[in-house]
């Protein structure tokens, strides 16, 4: 997609400005499409749900789901609260200064290569979350699917082949896509941070055709089939409900119908589990809708969202504290739905009203609930499915008998049945899409959606078809050169991965670690895995701990949690090297590429230490950056005295660097847009080549210490997602992995 290009005089000044190093503030304010980020929101350092939150993780009382969301948002919240309300708007008008190459190349370094466009790894037989499906009304070849942060894909042949035309939207994280119902030519897609997508060609192109007000997660669209100017969407904050939002222009504005207080309700004990919230239409009557919204309540409008009540109390028979939930209409029957809730005790159900909602009988009590989607048959109205992060259910007689469905892969995400046909299922998951053609009791997985969540990459050195990745919930992942890769599922007993590396002598020795560090080792490439974590004590880890490997002897590896512990004999034993350094976990580590004796590490609450003796002693790095966490470091491999430090969050330089170890630093990241960063790698053969990759598909390079950057290659041919890490093994091919999308690779002309 072609972004409007306005103010071009203004924007290509404002670039090369950018480029040469001038801060952040010089880029054009009167930009439409930039916005003053609210630094002065008080929930920045006030938000009570957070701070439930990160308590109940601390003392490890969380959920797993609860643990995974913190984990994703503590990098990009520390030291704040909450992420700032327009703050990745602003980054992606930044960043499209450099994407657009909106400049005078002449403003360019003269080694900036800016038009080598960017080649897609694969997998395509392994796939990720799966947050929407839509099926043809008429033709049931012709899907779309939604990866949680991968954008929108079409499918005309019933699954075998995909196609995309989303990488260029601001934003791909999509939870719902709807067709305008009469002219399924039409679609809309709701997406993080308030976007509403449009195609009018059949998924051939999207454009932007708002941002709703708030600006946040869009979980569910609705449009009134008797008037499709109508339609309401669903937002939410972080930690709750936001409300229900109207259009009667046909999604060109809105305004909000149904709010809700955000600042957690007096019947909010601890916050909502990452939960969605949800929206039903009744399709024979649409003025009537009925609205869920987490740690808020179930409410309902007769006339239209014109006005609202709220529905759970004591004599409904609602729980009168709402959790979170999901609610359905019935397709054939006006005024009859379903709603699955959880009240703040952990008491679920499963509950019915033949009444628009007035009054409800409880039918069933799931053992899991209640994120998830319930789906109702259109041709009858007691057989019911529903979908929860951790089961997938089916009902026959209206929700009395839950009776479990066999999945192919944990955590179910979105759900649809074929029109016309209601044997045949579609389930949506963290490992993909499911079709089923007898409602439910065998799945076919179709794995051909390259929507892989990467965490992380290793690279074999000196051989750039050989690539590990590290996965959310898809194990550890192999490329051998082609785009079907091998999952490696025997690996760590655990779906969830933060790191792996690979000995540079010898491929078949490889390291993989899973989230909450916990080691494994194989000596055949990756086909068999062993324990190898005897004495590696991940108290205090983080969700994507580092590990690190000292390249001179391969048998050396470094990980941990609150302490950095140290292995000399490949795994076998770990021992501590340090004290409890930090009140954070360790989060990045840096090794010398010459000295086993000298490590940086960094951790989680922006601290940063190095030790130049193995461990013995350590000393406190004070940094000139503000509290941040530390997502990355990198060491020379020519010179351990000069190190880059990354950094996650808003309102800072995300990126620096120090020439004698760490005395004293240089900000070299102010130009690049104010983004979270992920990672930085320099390449092993000279030095002198510095990548550095963000939350928003940005990957930046430069070849003169910091003082200039570059885009590397064509960004608007890398998709606008998550970029997690990157590799420079023989330091010309730069391979990238992403939250979403797989990997990805810039090749080079330069001679190895």
């Amino acid at each position: 997609m072609k972004r409007k290009r306005v103010l071009a005089h203004l924007a290509i000044v404002a670039l090369a400005l950018v480029i040469l190093g001038m801060a952040r503030s010089q880029m054009p304010s009167d930009d439409p499409r930039a916005q003053q980020v609210r630094w002065d929101d008080p929930k920045l350092h006030n938000n009570p749900p957070f701070r439930q939150l990160k308590s109940r993780v601390e003392r490890g009382q969380a959920t797993e789901r609860e643990t995974r969301y913190f984990a994703w948002l503590l990098p990009r919240v520390y030291p704040f609260e909450k992420i700032p309300e327009r703050a990745y708007k602003n980054a992606r008008v930044q960043q499209d200064l450099f994407r657009e190459s909106a400049v005078d190349p002449a403003s360019l370094p003269s080694w900036a290569v800016t038009s080598t466009a960017w080649v897609p790894l694969g997998p395509r037989n392994i796939e990720g979350r799966v947050t929407a499906i839509a099926l043809h009304p008429v033709d049931s070849g012709i899907i779309y699917a939604a990866g949680e942060t991968g954008g929108i894909f079409k499918t005309a042949d019933g699954g075998n082949t995909w196609m995309t035309a989303t990488d260029e939207l601001p934003d791909l994280i999509v939870q719902d896509i709807q067709f305008l119902p009469g002219n399924p030519d039409s679609l809309f897609a709701g997406a993080g941070t308030g976007h509403l997508y449009v195609s009018t060609d059949a998924g051939a192109s999207w454009t932007t055709r708002a941002i709703l007000p708030d600006a946040r997660q869009v979980d569910r669209i609705r449009i009134n089939p008797q008037d499709t100017n109508v339609m309401y969407a669903v937002q939410q904050d972080f930690f709750g409900g936001l409300g229900v939002y109207k259009s009667s222009d046909g999604g060109l504005s809105w305004t909000k119908s149904l709010g809700t207080d955000t600042t957690c309700p007096p019947a909010c004990t601890w916050p909502p589990p990452a939960g969605f919230n949800d929206l039903a239409m009744d399709s024979l009557s649409p003025q009537v809708l009925y609205a869920v919204l987490n740690q808020d309540g179930v409410y309902r409008t007769l006339d239209g969202g014109g006005s609202w009540v709220r529905v759970n109390s004591a004599e409904s028979g609602l729980p009168t504290q709402i959790l979170d939930g999901s609610v359905a209409a019935v397709p054939s029957i006006a005024g009859s739905l379903y709603a699955a809730i959880q009240d703040p005790s952990g008491d679920k159900g499963l509950y019915v009203s033949f009444d628009y909602g007035t009054t409800w009988i409880k039918r069933s009590s799931p053992s899991h609930c209640c994120f998830g989607e319930i789906v109702v048959d259109p041709a009858n109205p007691n057989a019911v499915y529903f979908s929860h992060f951790e089961s997938l259910y089916k009902s026959l007689d209206g929700g009395v008998t839950l009776i479990p469905i066999p999945q192919t892969h944990v955590d179910q995400q979105s759900f649809a049945i074929q029109p016309g046909d209601s044997q045949v299922l579609w389930a949506g998951n963290d490992g993909g899409l499911d079709k089923s053609t007898n409602q439910g009791t065998t799945w076919t997985e179709i794995r051909r959606l390259p929507i892989t969540q990467y965490y992380g990459l290793a690279v074999m050195p000196n051989n750039p078809s050989l690539i590990l990745g590290v996965t959310q919930d898809n194990w550890i992942n192999r490329y051998r050169g082609t785009d079907d890769w091998d999952q490696l599922y025997n690996c760590c007993g655990f779906g969830d991965l933060s790191a792996a590396v690979f000995d540079p002598e010898n491929s078949s020795i490889v390291y993989a670690q899973s989230v909450l560090t916990y080691v494994n080792k194989s000596i055949d490439g990756g086909d068999n895995w062993f324990w190898a974590s005897t004495g590696l004590d991940n108290t205090g880890s983080v969700w994507k701990a580092p590990l690190a490997m000292f390249r001179q002897d391969p048998n050396v590896l470094y990980a941990g949690g609150s302490k950095v512990h140290a292995t000399r004999d490949g795994g076998a034993n770990w021992s501590e090297i340090s004290p409890s350094l930090s009140g954070g976990g360790l989060s990045a580590l840096g090794v010398s590429a010459t000295d086993s004796a000298r490590l940086y590490a960094g951790f989680s609450d922006g601290t940063l230490f190095r030790t130049d003796d193995g461990g013995s002693s350590w000393a406190r790095i004070t940094g000139p950056w503000p509290a941040r966490y530390i997502t990355a470091l990198a060491v020379d491999p020519k010179n351990d005295r000069i190190a880059y430090v990354t950094l996650g969050g808003f309102e800072s330089s995300h990126v620096w660097r120090t020439a004698d170890s760490g005395s004293t630093w240089r900000d070299v990241g102010s130009s690049l847009p104010d983004v979270p960063y992920n990672d930085v790698v320099i390449s092993p053969l000279k030095g002198d080549r510095v990548v550095v990759v963000n939350d928003i598909g940005g990957v930046f390079e430069t070849k003169n210490d910091g003082h200039k950057w570059a885009p590397a290659g064509d960004l608007r041919t890398l998709p606008n997602t998550f970029v997690t890490g990157a590799a420079l093994e023989l330091g010309v091919d730069l391979t990238v992995a992403t939250y979403g999308r797989g990997m990805w690779r810039l090749p080079s002309k330069q001679k190895r």
